[in-house]
């Protein structure tokens, strides 16, 4: 009889070894994983911080149809205010990320067209900022994206189902641009 308490209680405690081991390796994960998000959401918000500068510099020599330039700055600051004011990886962020993106992109091709900017040496420098910031975000988003795969690959292993389930941790949203 007391060989089988002292079975059950090493069992027990063999669980609650791998159980603290699992939650230490997940909260690790999980710290890691919210200081890349945070690495991420400074480059994107660095982006957002060089389009009013791009604007400005555009928009003294944009003539022929400054109308069309204005609503396209317009809407873009809506959808700026919009990311700025979600911080938290969800679909959300990342399609309202995406419509920024390709708004901005837009605005560049627009300037493009316009002889005195592509030889402007403010203008030029802003954009080579802006594509810059995109390449770092490119990188930044990869990094975080490989985390989140590892991460969300690691919570679903049978033997950390349980300490997921008991510190509500889920899987987390991939950010990415495709087509962007």
């Amino acid at each position: 009889m007391q060989n089988i308490i002292f079975i059950i209680l090493g069992i027990l405690v063999v669980l609650i070894f791998f159980f603290s081991v699992s939650v230490i390796h997940i909260r690790a994960l999980r710290d890691d994983l919210n200081n890349r998000w945070y690495n991420l959401v400074d480059k994107l918000q660095y982006r957002h911080d060089l389009f009013p500068i791009l604007v400005e510099t555009a928009r003294p020599f944009v003539t022929e149809k400054a109308e069309d330039f204005e609503k396209m700055v317009d809407y873009t600051i809506e959808v700026r205010a919009r990311a700025g004011a979600n911080s938290i990886c969800s679909m959300k962020k990342i399609v309202v990320e995406h419509d920024f993106s390709r708004h901005l992109r837009q605005i560049i091709e627009f300037c493009e067209r316009i002889e005195e900017l592509r030889v402007n040496t403010n203008y030029l420098e802003v954009k080579k900022h802006i594509y810059d910031i995109e390449d770092d975000i490119k990188k930044h988003e990869k990094d975080y994206n490989e985390r989140v795969r590892n991460h969300n690959k690691v919570i679903g292993r049978f033997y950390n189902i349980p300490s997921a389930l008991a510190l509500r941790y889920g899987k987390k949203v991939i950010f990415e641009f495709e087509g962007a």
